[in-house]
């Protein structure tokens, strides 16, 4: 569920049967139907989950614990291809996919936040996350994504 956001990022915790198993960060809430390219997160909703081979992975400018460069992908996305789980510690680190975490870092502070908005939003621990991450996803795979109720879509700001 995603529960935090920031100007720049949106994130949340990614849970099986209600265990916590990493944080998420993605870009930016944006109103429904608003993509901004590259600062734009998904919309909610379930998607179908695959490992499939990245090619970003494939050609080293992108981390794959996997030996044949598999990662997470979310299919069928609106508005959005090539979406991805994938290891990374800020929003500039992610053109739309989900980065994950075993470490929440909210305003330069380590740990659960009380509130929802802030600053800024980082994780770390990525890696492990990842590597923790591929082993449980068994396909035909299912995610659902669900925005927290007091998460407001941000509006891009005139440059």
């Amino acid at each position: 569920m995603r529960r935090w956001q920031s100007r720049t990022d949106t994130a949340g915790q990614l849970s099986l049967g209600g265990v916590i198993l990493a944080y998420t960060l993605e870009d930016a809430l944006r109103p429904p139907g608003v993509k901004t390219q590259d600062r734009t997160c998904i919309a909610a909703g379930e998607y179908e989950l695959r490992l499939t081979v990245s090619g970003r992975a494939t050609v080293g400018t992108l981390w794959s614990p996997d030996p044949d460069h598999r990662l997470p992908e979310l299919l069928d996305v609106p508005m959005f291809s090539a979406v991805r789980m994938h290891a990374l510690n800020t929003d500039a680190e992610t053109k739309g996919c989900i980065g994950v975490g075993l470490d929440l870092n909210v305003g330069g502070v380590l740990g659960l936040p009380v509130g929802t908005r802030f600053p800024d939003i980082a994780l770390s621990r990525s890696r492990p996350a990842l590597v923790a991450l591929l082993p449980l996803i068994v396909e035909p795979c299912r995610i659902l994504i669900v925005n927290g109720p007091d998460l407001v879509p941000i509006e891009e700001e005139a440059t």
